[in-house]
């Protein structure tokens, strides 16, 4: 498969691959290699946006599937107690998938609201995004029951970080302002391996350890920081599959906020310039976190093509092509635990623009 075979390829995911249902959903799965069993709500936004690029680029056929799967967004299977999107049914941990549970569907809801023309798509992004608990302390986010009640400050710096580009991009002043203040005070902070790679289990708890600190968030921040050597080995697999998914959400607040300091920092280079590295392709190769799950090589893509390498991007994009493959028009994901979650997480590949891609 070549780059000129994608949009054929997400064809035939939302047409042979990805069957909606009735009520506008598409097949769930489970959370890829973390086998938490979800709801449909996951997969109906990645497939809602990936059908929304496919009407951008002229194929009005795809409207009816796109209005029905953003109609399920917005009924009560996917809010029943009209709070948080239900995005996950482990009992044993929140059914709204952390912050990250609720972006993907704000992503694929935003996009709607774009290229269907549908302000009720934009209107439940703003209204269930503002429902979240603002931290003040630690300028962060707390997650969203499904029944409305709040829940804990969301510690995985991914999410908060997804969140927090989320509300750049919205009308809300408040959403704007906390979204400002945690890339201002946050975002710095973020913990690196020594070769730039994003530690996973970066630790969010905003403001630095100082003797005016909350005692119980210095507590947790040492505690972390003793615990941290053992983490960075164990969790340096998990780290390099979820980089690409980090740097994701920072080329579109680069976007929007081109002037900020960190963008200048020796850090920021450290991340970017490890996706360069051989020994980061070699991490995130046979890596259940990375190419089966996190399609890293088209969020990898995404980011050098905003820096205007468009050789490597294509080299990166062609990297996660080699790990799909088509049989008349049955499509396989190399080595993916989740099928219907690779195959709807091809639709990040519609984040590229691909007529800028050398041939």
């Amino acid at each position: 498969m070549n780059i000129d075979d994608i949009p054929r390829l997400l064809q035939r995911v939302v047409d042979n691959n990805l069957i909606q249902n009735e009520d506008g959903s598409f097949p769930a799965g489970h959370n890829g290699p973390h086998h938490d069993d979800e709801t449909p709500v996951r997969t109906t936004a990645h497939t809602l946006y990936m059908l929304c690029w496919l009407v951008d680029t002229g194929l009005e056929q795809y409207k009816v599937k796109a209005n029905k799967a953003a109609d399920y967004l917005l009924s009560h299977k996917a809010r029943p107690m009209n709070a948080s999107f239900w995005c996950r049914k482990n009992p044993e941990k929140d059914f709204s998938n952390g912050l990250v549970g609720q972006t993907w569907v704000f992503e694929a809801l935003l996009k709607a609201s774009d290229s269907l023309k549908r302000d009720d798509c934009y209107q439940l992004v703003e209204q269930v995004f503002l429902m979240h608990k603002w931290s003040e302390q630690h300028t962060a986010w707390h997650t969203l029951n499904v029944d409305g009640s709040s829940g804990v400050l969301h510690g995985t710096f991914n999410q908060q970080l997804w969140f927090a580009y989320i509300g750049l991009t919205l009308k809300s002043k408040i959403a704007k302002q906390n979204s400002l203040l945690f890339i201002e005070n946050v975002f710095p902070t973020i913990e690196l391996y020594s070769d730039g790679t994003i530690f996973h289990d970066s630790l969010i708890l905003g403001s630095k350890l100082t003797l005016k600190s909350n005692l119980g968030s210095n507590l947790k921040r040492i505690k972390h920081f003793i615990k941290k050597r053992k983490l960075l080995k164990s969790q340096r697999l998990r780290s390099v599959g979820y980089h690409g998914f980090n740097v994701t959400p920072m080329i579109y607040i680069k976007e929007i906020l081109p002037e900020l300091a960190f963008w200048k920092t020796k850090k920021y280079k450290k991340i970017i310039n490890v996706m360069e590295e051989q020994s980061f392709i070699n991490d995130i190769s046979s890596n259940k976190f990375s190419f089966p799950y996190n399609p890293i090589g088209f969020e990898m893509a995404k980011l050098f093509q905003s820096l205007g390498d468009n050789i490597y991007a294509k080299k990166l994009i062609e990297m996660q092509l080699n790990y799909i493959s088509i049989s008349g028009n049955k499509i396989s994901i190399l080595e993916t635990e989740d099928v219907n979650i690779s195959l709807a997480r091809i639709y990040e590949v519609c984040r590229i623009d691909l007529t800028r891609i050398a041939k």
